[in-house]
């Protein structure tokens, strides 16, 4: 089982990923943070709680399991921080993807609306 000091540590090196997460999805989103960190036989539940602005309350927005046999906490610090970074960076795609349909389709209805007043005014565009 762990030490004292052992929990202590591994704690440490979780509320230091929840930093991590905070930094990473900044607050502005969220109401507040809870972590929970709870160690059953060789493995850490770890997860982000929040309450989110219309969302639902204490709504968990990160988890991970890690299997503590034989992990430092330096190393469990660093399985958590790459777990989040990845998921940052599918968040990024995802909103850079959703930005550029966005724009499209704005462009696409603006086209449309031109081409309306076009045949409603009957001139021709000026080149």
């Amino acid at each position: 089982m762990y030490t004292k000091s052992d929990i202590e540590a591994f704690q440490s090196a979780a509320t230091q990923a929840m930093e991590h997460y905070k930094s990473r999805f900044p607050s502005a989103f969220a109401d507040y943070f809870v972590l929970n960190a709870d160690f059953m036989d060789s493995e850490m539940s770890f997860s982000v709680r929040t309450s989110i602005r219309g969302g639902d309350p204490d709504e968990t927005i990160y988890s991970k399991e890690v299997e503590l046999a034989g992990l430092a906490p330096s190393d469990f610090l660093q399985i958590i921080i790459k777990d989040i970074d990845h998921d940052f960076e599918l968040a990024e795609q995802k909103r850079i993807a959703d930005t550029q349909k966005k724009e499209e389709k704005e462009k696409q209805a603006r086209y449309q609306q031109f081409l309306e007043l076009q045949k409603e005014f009957g001139e021709q565009p000026t080149k």
